[in-house]
């Protein structure tokens, strides 16, 4: 009987070991997760402020070509030939305004994208947390059991 109740203690003191160290192993993982996340968000974050500057940068180049082509058309006016060419490069900084407003809307998408994923993320994040949760509540349950059936035990010796 007392090899019995050795090895019973034994093998519950290994599975709580285990238990233990499996939550801290996913406590582990599960941080280093967040942190890869947080990493990638504040990079994407960067990469889109890198990229709002430049966006800013551009459309300051737009307003100030618009600004000298409007000063040309008004000295320029009664030259026909010199108009063409100012028409040219009108048509030309039009193109350019073009480009700028694609390149808007892909960053918007990008950054839409990157919420995306950050909302996927951290609905991924809050499944790990109600799965730790439940995990530490079978470990408090297997506890309590243990603790039973340790006093269960007791009462039969």
């Amino acid at each position: 009987m007392t090899y019995i109740k050795k090895n019973v203690n034994g093998l519950l003191l290994i599975l709580i070991v285990i238990i233990v160290a499996s939550l801290a192993g996913l406590a582990t993982y599960y941080q280093k997760t967040y942190q890869n996340l947080s990493e990638n968000y504040q990079d994407k974050l960067s990469d889109i402020n890198t990229l709002l500057d430049d966006l800013n940068a551009q459309r300051q180049r737009v307003n100030e070509t618009t600004y000298e082509l409007t000063i040309k058309e008004q000295r320029e006016e009664s030259l026909s030939t010199q108009y063409e060419t100012l028409e040219d490069e009108k048509k030309a900084v039009d193109l350019d305004l073009s480009s700028t407003k694609s390149d808007l809307d892909q960053s918007r998408k990008e950054l839409s994208d990157a919420k995306d994923a950050l909302r996927q993320s951290e609905y991924s994040l809050g499944l790990a947390n109600e799965e730790i949760s439940g995990l530490r509540n079978q470990a408090t349950a297997l506890r309590q059991q243990v603790a039973d059936l340790v006093q269960q035990l007791n009462e039969c010796s």
